[in-house]
């Protein structure tokens, strides 16, 4: 069984350019809604290693900051 990207972020070329919802809605009409992020939010940028790939658990650790588990 599937289930759903909990969680996104978000960076934009343009700022300002389009609404979180807005965004869900798209994202839900190309890739079906089964993987539409229930939670959307809209950064400045993210954290990359020097050869430009995005550090994840460094985006992770701001909402695991307040619980004991690592795990989802």
């Amino acid at each position: 069984m599937y289930t759903s990207t909990e969680h996104a972020e978000v960076v934009l070329k343009e700022a300002g350019a389009v609404k979180s919802n807005e965004l869900q809605k798209h994202v839900g009409n190309e890739l079906g809604g089964y993987k539409t992020p229930k939670t959307l939010d809209i950064v400045a940028e993210l954290p990359v290693s020097v050869v430009g790939k995005v550090l994840r658990r460094k985006v992770w650790e701001k909402y695991w900051t307040d619980t004991n588990r690592k795990v989802g």
